[in-house]
């Protein structure tokens, strides 16, 4: 558990004893951490982080959700296309192996054919 710079506030981590008198106001994904303040603070704090993004969601929906969306359907479409392009350039460099290796098997039976 650690204590925060803001003297009420205490972080704990997954599986860490809740300090006693305490409850959650926010969990934060980022750090995988929850914040913990004295019980009537909590919910004040909750209320106040809540109405924040309610605001910011509100006043800025388009570019709050297009953000997010947009930056991961590029970054699914870039991985997507950059893993076809390499499944099919490493396809199409062991089939002229595959080949290669064609030709000399058969140019060995050829010469094996000749030699009887």
């Amino acid at each position: 558990m650690k204590i925060s710079a803001f003297a009420l506030s205490k972080n704990v981590g997954e599986g860490e004893v809740i300090p006693r008198f305490y409850g959650l106001a926010y969990w934060d994904f980022c750090s995988n951490l929850a914040y913990f303040y004295p019980i009537p603070l909590n919910l004040i704090i909750r209320l106040a982080r809540e109405f924040y993004y309610l605001l910011v969601r509100g006043l800025f929906p388009d570019t709050w959700y297009n953000a997010i969306q947009k930056n991961e359907d590029r970054i699914y479409i870039d991985t997507w296309q950059k893993a076809w392009d390499n499944g099919y350039e490493s396809g199409k460099k062991d089939e002229r192996e595959n080949i290669k290796e064609a030709e000399n098997l058969l140019k060995e039976l050829i010469n094996m054919q000749d030699k009887k």
